[in-house]
């Protein structure tokens, strides 16, 4: 898989209030890149309605950005939310936003090991060439937005 630059944020979200369907805490929301901080706020609380469906309806979002402009991403999720209403929401694009996103984090994962281990091998003098390869799965990591 050739490496694309990691196009999500992450916002986490504590609350205790109560509303309609449910009460939630420690949600944490990917967010396409380009939702400014305001958007990204309003989304919240419009989901708060359905946090079983939150992320994917956001990866919904997502999936659309990448195909078009969504020139009002609070009112696309407005949008979902009125259609949600009146038929159970059946996401088109979400699913492979969500398998992009898994696919980033076990690749991260797997660069972290590997470099754990080259790490131990460096450390018990085995290898005294690992500290190109570190640098390299190091930049690797940045790239994708792990440290």
């Amino acid at each position: 898989m050739p490496y694309t630059e990691n196009t999500y944020s992450e916002i986490t979200t504590t609350t205790t209030e109560q509303t309609g369907c449910c009460s939630s805490s420690d949600l944490k929301f990917i967010f396409p890149k380009g939702i400014i901080d305001s958007q990204k706020i309003s989304i919240m609380r419009l989901l708060s309605q359905c946090p079983d469906k939150s992320q994917q309806i956001i990866d919904e979002l997502a999936g659309r950005m990448k195909i078009e402009e969504v020139k009002n991403p609070v009112g696309y999720i407005k949008g979902i939310l009125k259609n949600i209403e009146n038929e159970p929401f059946d996401p088109e694009l979400a699913l492979g936003i969500a398998e992009t996103r898994d696919a980033y984090k076990k690749r991260n994962k797997d660069l972290k090991t590997k470099l754990e281990k080259i790490k131990h091998q460096e450390s018990s003098g085995a290898v005294e060439s690992a500290t190109d390869e570190i640098k390299n799965l190091r930049n690797i990591l940045n790239k994708c937005g792990e440290k």
